[in-house]
């Protein structure tokens, strides 16, 4: 895991100017949040609060949430992510159409400007992952990497949370598979 965020971070100091960098940009702090949530700082970005879960042991899909603060003075531009534990990975998005809430593919990705927070959260962006490899469990941990057009891969392993939420309501992921979306 740490060789590939130090290749995540190399790659940042590539593709941003000195001054986004941190002095030490190779080094990975972990330290709480403000609210309590885990914080993780890679060079010129930090990633907030970031968990996955899935709807149930026998769940073929589950989901990442998190947030990707830029702290640089270039835009970000996230174009997607993948997981060893999921055949596929995509970013996605949640919207309403024809009474049901449904999540389409972010295939242009995500832009996030300088000094700015895009947040992946539940009933709105978030990361898929899709044809889940192995159940996602309360205290496992998930690896996932984030793929930056311009400033390269960064992994981390993401804490599974299935306790977080409660009751959902009916979603329904494009091509047709229904899931459940617990409330907030």
């Amino acid at each position: 895991m740490i060789r590939t965020m130090i290749r995540g971070v190399m790659a940042l100091a590539l593709a941003l100017p000195p001054s986004a960098i941190l002095a030490d940009g190779m080094k990975e702090t972990v330290r709480p949040g403000s609210a309590g949530e885990a914080v993780v700082e890679l060079g010129p970005i930090t990633i907030h609060d970031p968990y996955a879960r899935a709807s149930g042991r026998l769940a073929q899909m589950g989901g990442a949430f998190l947030g990707v603060e830029n702290r640089s003075d270039r835009e970000l531009h996230l174009v997607g992510a993948r997981s060893d534990v999921a055949k596929k990975t995509q970013l996605h998005t949640t919207i309403m159409k024809d009474g049901v809430m449904r999540m389409v593919h972010l295939e242009d990705g995500v832009r996030i400007a300088p000094g700015e927070t895009h947040w992946f959260k539940r009933g709105g962006d978030h990361i898929m992952l899709m044809g889940l490899k192995r159940p996602l469990e309360t205290g496992d941990k998930v690896h996932l990497v984030l793929v930056f057009e311009k400033a390269g891969e960064i992994g981390l392993d993401v804490p599974v949370d299935n306790e977080r939420g409660g009751p959902g309501t009916k979603m329904e992921h494009e091509g047709g598979t229904k899931m459940r979306r617990p409330a907030e």
